[in-house]
């Protein structure tokens, strides 16, 4: 649960390790590799009770996600991009325009997915302020912002206010 990861043999744990990274942990799995071989025999991948087993996750570029000011917009991208989008906020000392994204959900928690630099932003939820947050940067495919919120329909405001903020995928 939360960022706790565990892996079980024949109902047996065998591994298990709490995710400091704050990578982006919203309820999916993803078996990867190089240009090998494998194989998967009697794999079950089971939901943790109390938690959402599916999430909804929203391109940058769909028409539900609205943006203020001057953004960078980007098709294609670099292919390890959710539909090879992206949409880039830069920081200047001479902006004058608010830069925002603005976008609405049903649930009880929202993540941000992108690569980012450094940078600052507010997090506004139904017109208040939830919080301030920043970013030091992060490896490609982190969540460099998560939050939870009381279960229902929200409407999320992200305001950059420093730096460079990039988003790829919202998700819920």
């Amino acid at each position: 649960m939360g960022n706790h990861i565990s892996a079980e043999l024949d109902g047996t744990e065998i591994a298990a390790f709490d995710d400091e990274s704050g990578y982006a942990h919203s309820g999916r799995i993803s078996i990867g590799s190089g240009p090998y071989n494998n194989i998967f025999d009697n794999l079950k991948i089971s939901p943790v009770d109390g938690y959402k087993s599916v999430i909804t996750r929203v391109d940058d570029h769909e028409p539900s996600v609205a943006y203020n000011g001057n953004w960078d917009r980007k098709v294609p991208d670099d292919y390890i991009h959710f539909n090879r989008t992206r949409s880039k906020a830069d920081i200047t000392e001479e902006d004058t325009e608010e830069k925002s994204m603005e976008f609405s959900f049903e649930g009880g928690h929202f993540a941000l997915i992108g690569k980012t630099s450094e940078c600052g932003f507010d997090v506004y939820v139904d017109g208040d302020l939830l919080e301030a947050a920043e970013t030091k940067g992060v490896k490609p495919r982190q969540c460099f912002y998560s939050a939870d919120v009381p279960e229902g329909s929200h409407d999320v405001k992200i305001v950059v206010t420093s730096g460079r903020f990039a988003v790829d995928v919202i998700e819920y």
